[in-house]
């Protein structure tokens, strides 16, 4: 696409808020706070002078050079999507955004990126409350996915302030080896 510089730098702040608000649990934690959440927001308020934004006028030609040092570069194909089962455990009544939540492996998780990881493993994530759902940061970006048994993103707040143990779905992403 040739378009002016202005309407360019459009497309990458629109394709900016789709990832923000598709896998929201990635990037709340880089904000500080929970952006979609009314009464959460910033400590102090910010200056005017903060708020001015210079943009580069060389960053669509910086954009068009990455672009081209990667135009060979096959993006990852999708070879299977599988479920693998894990649950939530813990007393988790006073649970508030940002806390830190056990995730039990029920079965084995093998991910492209980080190995292998055995039934029975535990580890500690950070959930962010986004109206009555509850999306946790897994730390494999978009491959391993939270859901509960229903397959939807993320659990009921209201099941995770009520339940000892909340058994989740996660979703691995496997995709074709690279040549």
């Amino acid at each position: 696409m040739r378009l002016n510089p202005e309407t360019g730098l459009y497309v990458y702040k629109i394709i900016a808020v789709k990832e923000l608000f598709e896998y929201p649990e990635i990037y709340n934690s880089k904000f500080g706070y929970n952006i979609f959440n009314a009464a959460s927001g910033p400590k102090k308020k910010v200056k005017p002078e903060d708020l001015d934004v210079n943009n580069d006028p060389d960053i669509l030609s910086e954009i068009e050079k990455e672009l081209e040092r990667n135009k060979n570069k096959k993006a990852p194909v999708v070879a299977k999507e599988e479920y693998i089962m894990a649950h939530v455990e813990g007393k988790l009544k006073k649970f508030k955004d940002g806390d830190i939540v056990t995730i039990l492996l029920d079965e084995d998780l093998l991910t492209n990126n980080k190995g292998l990881s055995y039934s029975g493993y535990k580890f500690g994530v950070q959930g962010w409350i986004i109206d009555d759902r509850v999306f946790f940061k897994l730390g494999f970006g978009h491959d391993v996915t939270l859901m509960d048994i229903n397959k939807q993103k993320g659990v009921l707040l209201t099941e995770l302030l009520a339940s000892k143990r909340i058994n989740v779905l996660l979703k691995n992403i496997v995709y074709e080896k690279q040549e």
